[in-house]
């Protein structure tokens, strides 16, 4: 059964809360002072909006887990990088009459990583061959797998998207099979 994957944002509180006492401040401040240098302030506080407004916003992540009952399944790993769920590329495999495709699960730094997991679920065993493209919103480099792919197009390649399928089908056993594929940043 496919899960929905629902972007998930949010806030620091942290930053809410300087924020408002930054406010509150400078109206204490204005109201004391005299005109001049509450003029003055305007420009520091707008500044200070500017530099603190990129973090306002954390980044988006898949706010659910693999299919805990896919005989195939592996991982995404951005080499010193960040991703966003709407940067996350398409992972579709097919054995010639039906086509799956993967469910994200939850971000997870690794050292310097990210490592997003994903599933394919409802896969029979058989021969399967995957491919993967990656969003618009993306710009990766395949680094290295353990299946054997062969990238079609890449930034650096032929100037296209990101776009790389296994060099022959890849047998799935009802036991089930995980493999990694690792990118980085173009």
């Amino acid at each position: 059964m496919p899960h929905d994957c629902l972007a998930s944002t949010g806030s620091s509180a942290l930053v809410w809360l300087v924020a408002g006492l930054t406010v509150c401040s400078a109206g204490v401040v204005m109201l004391r002072w005299s005109r001049s240098a509450a003029v003055l302030l305007l420009p520091c506080l707008f500044l200070a909006a500017l530099t603190t407004s990129d973090s306002l916003q954390k980044p988006v992540s898949a706010a659910c887990s693999p299919a805990p009952s896919s005989i195939l399944q592996g991982q995404l790993r951005i080499i010193g990088g960040t991703v966003s769920s709407a940067e996350l590329p398409v992972v579709v495999a097919t054995n010639g009459t039906t086509t799956v495709t993967a469910v994200w699960g939850m971000p997870e730094h690794v050292g310097s990583d990210v490592v997003v997991p994903f599933a394919l679920p409802n896969l029979t065993p058989g021969d399967w061959s995957l491919d993967i493209t990656e969003s618009p919103s993306t710009s990766f480099e395949f680094s290295d797998s353990d299946l054997s792919f062969v990238v079609n197009s890449s930034r650096m390649l032929t100037g296209g998207p990101f776009n790389a399928s296994t060099s022959e089908p890849i047998s799935v056993a009802a036991t089930g099979r995980s493999f990694e594929i690792a990118v980085t940043r173009s």
